[in-house]
């Protein structure tokens, strides 16, 4: 006597359907994952663009500083340039 074996058992059917939740499962997961991962990267990026003109702030105070200090030195020789032209010797 032949038996008849039938491809569409529960067992299997149920085996294939777990399966397929655990594979959307972890699909979901990895999607979940990656989305933080983005937004980890993107939180970083804006720190670092905001140090970064932070520091371009403070190179241009630098800078303003600088040019102030020339100008005081500019004008403090000219003052003694003045002072040792105006000198009279008695």
């Amino acid at each position: 006597m032949m038996k008849n074996y039938n491809h569409s058992n529960p067992m299997n059917s149920t085996s294939s359907n777990s399966s397929e939740d655990i594979s959307i499962k972890l699909g979901i997961i990895g999607i979940f994952l990656s989305t933080i991962g983005d937004i980890i990267s993107s939180y970083a990026e804006l720190l670092s663009i905001d140090e970064f003109q932070q520091s371009q702030q403070k190179v241009q105070e630098y800078d303003e500083r600088i040019a102030k200090l020339e100008k005081q030195v500019q004008y403090l020789t000219q003052e003694i340039q003045k002072q040792k032209g105006s000198k009279k010797y008695y």
